[in-house]
């Protein structure tokens, strides 16, 4: 595969798996990290935000 092909689906799927995370029904806040270790730079704001 090449490597423009990957990033495309990669694209998508996240983008369908976000969009299927969010409500219709209320205000969404989506902070996306791919990585543990840059979870952790937000401190409590997830903790906060819900």
């Amino acid at each position: 595969m090449n490597t423009q092909y990957q990033i495309n689906t990669f694209i998508q799927l996240t983008t369908q798996k976000i969009k299927e995370s969010l409500s219709s029904k209320r205000k969404n806040i989506a902070i996306v990290s791919y990585y543990p270790t840059y979870r952790s730079n937000y401190g409590n704001l997830i903790t906060e935000l819900k």
